[in-house]
């Protein structure tokens, strides 16, 4: 089985390090989860997702990135 994923990362992501994280993850989700053998997992970053600045009265960080 293959497999082809498409994301978007956040900015300040380390993008290599994030697609070899989702590719092991995907790979041991199949494996474990369906039964099936994975021949190969594609990660491909197509965006990056810059999130808008904090305005005055706007929710903190942490409330903000919760709702993402």
């Amino acid at each position: 089985m293959a497999v082809d994923i498409s994301l978007v990362a956040s900015y300040g992501s380390p993008l290599h390090s994030l697609a070899d994280q989702v590719r092991a993850a995907v790979y041991r989700a199949v494996e474990e989860l369906v039964g099936l053998q994975v021949i190969e997992v594609n990660v491909e970053i197509t965006d990056v997702y810059v999130a808008p600045p904090v305005k005055a009265g706007a929710p903190a960080v942490a409330e903000r990135e919760a709702m993402l």
